[in-house]
């Protein structure tokens, strides 16, 4: 609306426009449609964002990104490192109940402007001083921040003095945030996030502890490996323990080291519990410049097998012959979880996963066709179907559970594209019939069906009805398959479509193409 301002109001006419196609075509596909755009410019949107840090007892400011938003309930809540990481670690589902129920150390309301336009708009608000700590900011549409009608916006800040720099060198340098001065003996924690195998989840692990000279200097002493730290840095009584991820990297262009991986191939991706896995592994050397690889021939190492829950099951010691590479086997475990289970090297730490699980292969299939011809309302229709074993023989005997369902769509109004919609008028499914009955000798079954209409759809709306019909086919050893097809009935035998360019010229419709299709 500012980059144009000659459009900031389409949005309204459109809406207008939409209403009045509801009104005075309420049970066509275009008011479908309308009725989804209208939904769309009527939803509300909210976000809201602040400085990562802010300073002790000063107020600060917060960007709010909003439409069809007048009014903001908002809530400060302080808490601390471990409590936030305990509620994130709990997946979404359980995140936001847990966090609208914790008390809040301030609660206010903000107004935003109504500019009327249904655009989506973005201000300033002011958050009065907050005390040092970590804080959640949440911001609601309703001031009971119920989680249902509604959308509430999250962000964390912390509230402290310090700031940090930290650079490539492996240095931090801790100042007051306020004044820019460095600040003597402050404190800093180093952490790590470490994964962890068993739990497979990441954990914060204590690294070293260290304190800054008078210049605000500290000097870590990280190995040349990647690891993902984050710090803690006190002051007094001021803390500054943020999220923050840094990757250290060690780069040394006269001491670059080649690689050894091993490449692991196992001879399926799903296996069945009890069944045996082969798998075999090349173990190959890696220049430093990645241009260039040898196999590595006489290399040990210990296979393992790791089940779904990341324990290890079995072991296998392997040497790779004069081709670089190694073979073996594992006979999988019954009786315990399946899942996704895992291989891997013991020294190269390279891993394949696959799965394993109760599967059954389908022995037959089944095929319900679709009749030719067309059909009217209230005729009656027969539909083939046939079963066969993948082996090639028919399934014969066998029992055929049908059911015939019927459907109703309208045509395409107003330029619309088709769209399947809610009911506008009596538009729910309704079984026409089911029944069973028993493949014959060269597994054929039919099933037939009266074509009854929905004679509360006017005709004058040119409803096609659509009969689903589903056949589940149970051979003499119980396995059950199923196969489908639609059967379209009208009241009307053809559809008629006009076929040209988007855009043509007013000469071109001297002669127009057009092509006839029965319903189905």
């Amino acid at each position: 609306p500012f980059t144009h301002p000659e459009n900031q109001f389409d949005i309204v006419k459109a809406k207008r426009l939409l209403e009045e196609v509801i009104k005075s075509h309420p049970k066509s596909d275009a008011a479908a449609n309308s009725m989804n755009l209208l939904n769309q410019i009527n939803q509300p949107s909210l976000n809201i964002e602040t400085e990562k840090v802010n300073i002790p007892n000063e107020p600060f400011r917060s960007l709010v990104k909003y439409k069809n938003v007048t009014a903001l309930y908002l809530r400060a809540i302080k808490i601390d490192r471990k409590e936030m990481r305990d509620l994130e670690m709990q997946g979404y589902d359980k995140l936001w109940p847990a966090l609208v129920k914790l008390k809040a150390v301030k609660e206010w309301t903000s107004t935003l402007p109504d500019t009327k336009d249904l655009q989506e708009h973005s201000t300033e608000i002011k958050i009065d001083g907050l005390e040092a700590g970590t804080y959640v900011l949440l911001a609601s549409l309703n001031p009971g921040f119920t989680l249902e009608d509604n959308i509430i916006a999250r962000q964390t800040t912390y509230i402290s003095n310090i700031s940090y720099i930290y650079n490539n060198n492996k240095e931090i340098y801790v100042l007051n945030r306020n004044t820019g001065e460095p600040l003597a003996k402050a404190t800093v924690q180093v952490w790590e996030d470490k994964y962890d195998y068993t739990t497979r989840k990441y954990a914060p692990v204590k690294k070293e502890l260290l304190t800054t000279d008078n210049n605000g200097l500290a000097k870590i002493s990280i190995p040349n490996n990647r690891y993902s730290n984050f710090f803690q840095v006190n002051y007094g009584n001021d803390e500054l323990f943020t999220n923050d991820n840094y990757y250290s990297y060690s780069y040394n262009s006269y001491d670059k080291k080649s690689q050894r991986r091993t490449f692991l191939f196992t001879d399926r991706s799903i296996y069945r519990p009890g069944q045996t896995l082969f798998f075999k592994g090349i173990v190959v050397n890696t220049d430093s410049s990645g241009r260039k690889s040898e196999i590595i021939a006489g290399f040990k190492t210990k296979m393992n097998l790791f089940d779904a829950n990341g324990q290890k099951v079995a072991s296998v010691d392997v040497t790779t012959n004069n081709y670089g590479s190694f073979n073996g086997n594992f006979k999988l475990p019954e009786g315990g979880l399946n899942g996704q289970f895992y291989i891997q090297d013991e020294t190269n730490k390279n891993t394949s996963y696959f799965n394993v699980e109760d599967y059954k292969r389908p022995k037959f299939s089944v095929e319900v066709k679709k009749p030719e011809g067309t059909y009217r309302i209230n005729d009656f229709i027969t539909v083939t179907g046939n079963a066969k074993a993948y082996a090639g023989n028919n399934i014969d005997g066998a029992t055929v559970a049908y059911r015939v369902v019927r459907k109703v769509r309208y045509p395409i109004w107003f330029g619309w594209g088709y769209k399947m919609w809610p009911p506008y008028g009596n538009r729910e499914e309704m079984e026409i019939t089911n029944g069973t009955t028993k493949t014959d000798a060269d597994g054929n079954f039919t099933i037939a069906f009266k074509a009854i209409p929905d004679e509360t759809i006017d005709k004058k709306n040119q409803p096609t009805f659509d009969y689903e019909v589903t056949a589940n086919i149970t051979d003499i050893n119980g396995e059950t398959r199923s196969g489908e097809t639609l059967v379209a009935v009208a009241y009307q035998a053809l559809q008629l479509n006009i076929t040209s360019a988007e855009k043509i010229h007013t000469d071109s419709l001297k002669n127009v193409m057009i092509s006839s299709t029965n319903m189905n």
